[in-house]
């Protein structure tokens, strides 16, 4: 996890010694870290110092994380990795994702996924998605049209009206472009789906959230360089 080496890490929690853990583990794979006891605490921070990763509670007196998380997206001088944590909360997984979280992590967690997302989460798009060994056989393959699919930072919304993946569940993933005067262009990846939506309802399309993973090398260029050109965007969208 070498990407955590020398960055800055804000962990925001009231809960003393979660905070102490966590400062633990992040010290220990060399990160430099700084603690809040509360959003508004935070908030502070984040006006006068620079940070590269920012994990907050989300159900905390003086200041809660959702309305950081708004501070530090919204920040003129800085975007920092945002992981939110809940023990309880009704913020669901796709509203986080599309306010601009890049994870969402329920009480209890598991520190070492932590490292791996935020270690994941610190490294470049092109380096994150290039597709280093051969793409899983077994992995159910999603052919998508590009009129189907919102495209945020960190993967795609996708209309669908066939059966949807299950939560958590790895896929691999062919989008279609069609071009007027030219062959059409398929994007291929693999990723994994972070929520479902079953039912469409009068704003909102029926689908899922999909969390890209890897991108094959002919198309990661171009994908690259379209989420690099809106980082204003969700990390994943909800419609």
């Amino acid at each position: 996890m070498k990407h955590l080496l020398n960055k800055n890490v804000l962990i925001v929690d009231d809960e003393i010694d979660l905070r102490e853990i966590m400062l633990d583990e992040f010290q220990a794979l060399g990160a430099t870290v700084t603690l809040a006891g509360s959003g508004n605490e935070a908030a502070e921070l984040l006006a006068h110092q620079s940070f590269d990763l920012v994990l907050s509670d989300i159900r905390m007196p003086n200041g809660d994380g959702i309305q950081l998380l708004k501070k530090a997206k919204n920040h003129p001088n800085q975007n920092p990795l945002f992981f939110l944590m809940t023990g309880e909360s009704q913020l669901s997984v796709e509203d986080a994702l599309h306010n601009g979280a890049e994870g969402f992590f329920y009480k209890p967690f598991q520190f070492e996924k932590m490292m791996k997302a935020a270690a994941r989460g610190l490294q470049t798009p092109s380096s994150r998605w290039v597709q280093i060994e051969p793409q899983k056989k077994d992995l159910r393959t999603f052919e998508i049209e590009m009129s189907d699919i919102s495209v945020g930072r960190g993967g795609f919304f996708v209309a669908s009206n066939s059966p949807l993946p299950t939560v958590g569940e790895s896929l691999a993933f062919n989008i279609r472009i069609l071009h007027p005067t030219q062959e059409s262009e398929v994007i291929q990846g693999t990723g994994h789906c972070c929520w479902i939506r079953a039912q469409a309802d009068s704003e909102l399309r029926r689908g899922f959230g999909l969390e890209i993973e890897s991108i094959s090398h002919p198309s990661l260029e171009r994908v690259v360089k379209i989420v690099q050109e809106f980082s204003s965007l969700p990390y994943v969208p909800k419609n």
